[in-house]
């Protein structure tokens, strides 16, 4: 099986975080890549006979072009007013979808046109399906298209279109619940496939002692309930100043008009740590030293921090969102149904008080996430694949 990957690597994450570690290690798969990188050029006439921005109506293509030889900034006037043209065209109703998307796009589709690949996925739609979203420029290339959809199905109705995703032939999303919502739209074609964890990197500490100070983690910003978990800390604060908060968070996402006061709140106690740009093994390090992942949050499918919490053996409190029951069970989590600090502090103290229950937890997450490392779930993947591939 010959596939071409549309991947994109995200600054925030680690080299052993995030979905991109899927592609490593495929069994029996040749893949190849196309990257989706900011500040990137593309020649068009690289492969010869494969003419992508000849797919466009021939007002945009020069805009293309300009676009993608960096001849023209995106960001001025006229680049913003084509590329809106250019959107509505082909129905690009998605935030993410950006200068460095169109041009990683066309390489997509030059690629599929012009070498022989059985598949294309494309690792993030929300982020890298524009122009493929047209039937036509779809039907021009005989491999088959899949997608991973990362957003929940909330993010969809309030920012994009459900119908982008028609001219995929597989749609993999990363939760039951979110399969469920997908096939109302495409049943025969939307799959569960969860997201996996890296289990030889993160992992317990070598020794089984448990820290004298109990420490709760938080980390990450996406769909975050950080006003929650403000309160949270408030009111833990009250009543055992000794419990520490460790709170990861990349600094450059932080807008002090907005949700940089729930932060500067969660700081001014002084048994909150606040961690930024961190290396991998500083991250492991944090998970290692902790007693719980804490993570309020609005809404999710799969979540990167729940996972490599439970890989290092950390019982998880969130909220109880119907996709977390894909990943997490009652043995290693509390999924707290009313998303009131009350209840969270109440979950907080109780495992404090209760070392055994913390630790056979901790246990649980542990083994759960070993059947969720990344070579399971290839598996799971490519079986879909290889169905797609012969229907």
């Amino acid at each position: 099986m010959k596939v071409l990957a549309l991947r994109e690597k995200f600054g925030h994450m680690g080299g052993h975080s995030g979905y991109d570690l899927l592609f490593k290690g495929l069994d029996g798969v040749e893949v190849s890549n196309v990257w989706n990188t900011e500040g990137q050029s593309y020649n068009l006439r690289r492969s010869g006979t494969a003419k992508s921005h000849n797919l466009l109506p021939s007002g945009l293509k020069c805009f293309v072009r300009k676009l993608i030889q960096n001849r023209i900034e995106f960001k001025n006037f006229e680049a913003d007013y084509a590329f809106s043209q250019f959107a509505a065209t082909y129905s690009v109703k998605i935030p993410f979808y950006r200068k460095s998307s169109v041009i990683a796009e066309c390489e997509f589709i030059d690629r599929l046109k012009s070498e022989p690949f059985d598949l294309g996925h494309i690792a993030y739609v929300e982020n890298n399906l524009g122009m493929l979203s047209n039937e036509s420029v779809k039907s021009s290339i005989s491999a088959k298209i899949t997608g991973t959809i990362h957003q929940p199905m909330s993010w969809w109705k309030l920012c994009s279109d459900v119908n982008l995703l028609k001219s995929l032939d597989l749609i993999v999303v990363l939760s039951e619940y979110e399969q469920r919502q997908w096939q109302r739209y495409y049943p025969d074609k939307t799959v569960f496939v969860p997201h996996g964890i890296d289990t030889s990197f993160f992992k317990p500490p070598e020794t089984n002692s448990v820290s004298e100070i109990f420490t709760c983690l938080f980390s990450g910003q996406w769909l975050r309930d950080l006003r929650l978990l403000s309160s949270i800390v408030d009111e833990v604060s009250k009543i055992d100043p000794s419990i520490r908060f460790n709170i990861i968070y990349p600094n450059n996402r932080i807008n002090i008009n907005t949700i940089g006061y729930d932060l500067l709140k969660i700081s001014r106690h002084e048994n909150v740590d606040m961690l930024s740009n961190i290396s991998d093994l500083e991250l492991v390090g944090c998970y290692q030293n902790a007693s719980l992942l804490l993570l309020p949050l609005i809404d999710c499918t799969a979540n990167n921090s729940i996972l490599e919490a439970m890989a290092c053996g950390l019982p998880v409190i969130a909220n109880a969102l119907p996709s977390l029951n894909s990943y997490l069970g009652k043995s290693c989590s509390v999924l707290v149904g009313d998303a009131k600090p009350e209840k969270f502090v109440e979950e907080i103290i109780a495992l404090k008080n209760d070392k055994k229950r913390l630790s056979t937890m901790g246990g649980d997450a542990r083994q759960r996430s070993t059947e969720l490392d990344w070579k399971n779930v290839q598996s799971d993947l490519l079986s879909h694949f290889r169905k797609l591939l012969t229907t």
